[in-house]
């Protein structure tokens, strides 16, 4: 594992954060998450079977040091093999339940990025529209203005980071008083946008969580309505995402898990964290990801995704666009959908990993395999990034 813990500092962010103290540590993780994930089952051995699979993954939760794991694969016949151990919070005895809620993080990304296409189709935006159409009377950055509905969905937009523009100031802001007033949202992206941009519109692609806070207040501009509500209408209750809600999964201030709990690390010692305010990202940056769901839930969207023609939310049109990347060669689609080929998929595999920094999901689209493979954990240190690149590898392999 050295030469991936190598890897792991290295590389860039793909994730959203909950502790800008360890904005550098979880940026580099997450990115490497991506790029670990795939590269180590690039050439896939000897075909794994169900019945093996329970031991193997046993045997990398225990290196991880899991508090609790789950993992499903699913064809569109329907589950392949569906698997979970582990407990809800470390030094409680309560199991991972088959049907339990796990965190989502950036994994809600292209659930945002899908709403904005049906607002598309909708003839109420358009890929071209800029920020200056949409926020006519607010006090726009001069090089903010031109800024696109794309620019903002492909991560090319160049927008400010909340936790860098002004000192962190207004992240601390977000967790005072009632941290889920809609004004925290209104605040939060009116600051984003007066705010001097990373890099010019369209000049690279890096990834970025305010951006999809702007098109989740975007549409609830247009809707007036909250974008939780809006998700909730428009996509999870048309595809029956019964389980999902928003924060940390379970009852805020509950001393007994009815949930995954997320876990940090102390020292060396890893602490479970009971849903609270301090339990996931700030209210406001809902649109990039505090989403929570059963497994056998988040397939349902993210088989929505692999079904190409068949799918019925959006024209085919704007599905092409959201799964593919505005010029070749960038590695994230319009959908945040990292973009890779690999010989053991047969072709192409869209990737997408989420972690607020106390849980870890990643979700993995083999579209010529007609497969889905997710793994979900309420941890997120090195050691189960590591483990949880291993466990992806193995489902992979499975025949």
């Amino acid at each position: 594992m050295a030469k991936a813990s190598t890897l792991l500092r290295q590389q860039g962010a793909a994730g959203i954060f909950f502790n800008p103290g360890l904005l550098e540590w979880a940026m580099g993780l997450s990115r490497a998450l991506s790029i670990l994930l795939i590269a180590s089952c690039a050439h896939a051995p000897r075909p794994l079977t169900p019945a093996e699979l329970p031991a193997l993954i046993t045997q990398l939760s225990e290196a991880g040091e899991l508090p609790g794991v789950a993992v499903l694969v699913q064809s569109p016949e329907g589950p392949l093999f569906q698997y979970q151990q582990g407990v809800r919070a470390q030094g409680h005895s309560e199991a991972v339940m088959p049907l339990e809620r796990w965190h989502l993080a950036s994994v809600t990304k292209p659930m945002t990025a899908l709403l904005v296409g049906l607002f598309i189709d909708q003839g109420r935006l358009r890929w071209d529209t800029p920020l200056h159409e949409l926020y006519p009377t607010k006090a726009l950055h001069p090089e903010v203005r031109a800024v696109t509905i794309e620019q903002l969905l492909s991560h090319t937009a160049g927008v400010a980071d909340v936790r860098e523009h002004d000192q962190r100031a207004t992240w601390r802001w977000l967790r005072q008083g009632d941290p889920r007033a809609r004004t925290k949202r209104d605040t939060l992206v009116e600051r984003l946008l007066a705010a001097p941009p990373r890099f010019p519109a369209g000049a690279r692609q890096e990834y970025s969580n305010a951006g999809y806070v702007i098109l989740g207040h975007i549409l609830e501009g247009l809707e007036g309505t909250a974008w939780e509500e809006l998700l909730t209408q428009r996509i999870l209750a048309p595809l029956g995402m019964r389980s999902c809600g928003f924060g940390a999964p379970g009852v805020h201030g509950e001393s007994t898990p009815s949930a995954p709990w997320g876990h940090q690390l102390l020292g060396e010692r890893l602490v479970a964290l009971a849903p609270g305010p301090l339990a996931d990202n700030p209210w406001a940056f809902g649109p990039a990801g505090t989403l929570h769901c059963a497994l056998a839930d988040v397939v349902k969207f993210y088989q929505l995704l692999l079904a190409a023609e068949g799918q019925q939310l959006v024209t085919s049109e704007t599905w092409h666009k959201l799964m593919s990347a505005t010029r070749p060669g960038l590695p994230l689609a319009r959908s945040s959908l990292r973009l890779l080929e690999r010989e053991w998929a047969q072709g192409p595999v869209q990737l997408m990993t989420g972690s607020n920094t106390l849980n870890l999901m990643t979700v993995l689209l083999a579209p010529r395999r007609r497969r889905v493979y997710l793994v979900a954990t309420n941890a997120a240190t090195v050691k189960a990034r590591e483990a949880l690149s291993e466990i992806l590898n193995l489902l992979t392999r499975l025949e």
